[in-house]
């Protein structure tokens, strides 16, 4: 940490609890006016990314909220194949709830009908992680716009069945599953997060999040809230995503993971909900923005100083060599730090740091 930065933790206000935000923001503009003063006397000029004194400062939250250059070595781990923990010194690893599971974990739905999920492909992962020192951070990617059909909990959602309609058939009448989340994928389908469904939905993601909190997840990595973008071209099964409806699922995701005091980032937000998103979750994760020349749009976190964690593939999306320098020029260009070049497999390959 440099000096400025423990000058400007010095000056922030006592920890309190996430809870008492409102009483501390009645004397935000003492505290603005102390900032500056204390920032100045410590020869430091104000960061261009963040206001001194706001909402993100006003209280000292109990779950990690990660800051543009914090986090500058970290892997992604989506397959489902041995894990590679052997670079112990790497401060974040993302991989996948399911496959993190140490061990057979019931969860009770309180309908007389649990459901147990085994131990997935990478049990241990996260116990061995948290013994290294420094002590790694472990981010647990999390469906909480799609489902794949083969989750241990997929028979929950309502209209599950092993081959459920897809792109053109309309779901059937009170299923939550949707079309494909590829034109060519089948295993993976949207779910419905329209209001009128979230009754039905709500509670199976908080489950989700649950396990996430049980099995020591330190965030979670919300995926595929992005079904609005589909709706163009080919769509996601149910009624078009509204504004409201991006803003209100934004606020449900990040309200159920703080309650559980855990971090929560999205991944790839799309253009129409990035404001919100920015404002909603405490970091993101970003695909391929070097490739499709869309690192910029990702500027409302660096403007909140929340970490972007942009990750571009060795592949581009149609198979062919991606080339390092275009990619990485594309986020550092955008205000981007620690960016990575992974396969796109998501397997144990080191990733190559962007310079």
């Amino acid at each position: 940490m440099t000096k400025c930065q423990q000058a400007r933790r010095r000056i922030e206000a006592p920890r309190r609890s996430w809870l008492d935000v409102e009483s501390q923001a009645m004397r935000s503009a003492t505290a603005l006016a102390l900032s500056l003063g204390l920032l100045l006397a410590a020869g430091c000029k104000p960061d261009p990314h963040r206001p001194d004194a706001g909402p993100h400062d006003a209280f000292e939250p109990p779950w990690w909220t990660p800051e543009p250059n914090e986090i500058l070595d970290w892997d992604i781990q989506l397959a489902r194949m041995p894990f590679d923990v052997a670079a112990t010194r790497r401060a974040m690893y993302a991989i996948d709830l399911f496959d993190a599971v140490p061990a057979a974990t019931m969860l009770d739905y309180g309908d007389g009908m649990p459901v147990t999920v085994p131990a997935g492909a990478h049990a241990g992962a996260i116990a061995q992680l948290h013994a290294t020192t420094p002590r790694t951070f472990v981010v647990c990617h999390v469906n909480t716009g799609a489902i794949r059909l083969d989750d241990p909990d997929a028979m929950k959602f309502p209209g599950y069945e092993a081959n459920p309609p897809n792109r053109p058939t309309d779901p059937v009448a009170g299923s939550v599953i949707g079309w494909s989340t590829t034109m060519t994928g089948l295993n993976e389908r949207f779910i419905d997060v329209g209001t009128a469904a979230r009754s039905m939905v709500l509670p199976l993601v908080d489950k989700r999040f649950e396990l996430a909190k049980q099995i020591g997840c330190d965030a979670v990595a919300a995926n595929h809230n992005d079904a609005v973008a589909y709706e163009g071209s080919d769509g996601h099964g149910f009624a078009p995503i509204t504004p409201a409806v991006l803003d209100s699922w934004a606020d449900e995701m990040t309200m159920r993971a703080h309650t559980r005091e855990i971090s929560v980032g999205t991944r790839n937000s799309p253009q129409q909900s990035i404001d919100v998103d920015a404002a909603a979750y405490d970091w993101t994760l970003v695909d391929r923005c070097g490739e499709f020349d869309e690192c910029d749009k990702f500027r409302p976190f660096l403007n909140r100083r929340k970490a972007v964690f942009a990750v571009d593939y060795d592949l581009d999306f149609d198979g062919m060599p991606n080339t390092m320098a275009i990619v990485c020029g594309k986020q550092t260009a955008a205000g981007i730090t620690g960016g990575i070049v992974k396969t796109a497999a998501l397997d144990s390959a080191s990733p190559t740091r962007c310079p």
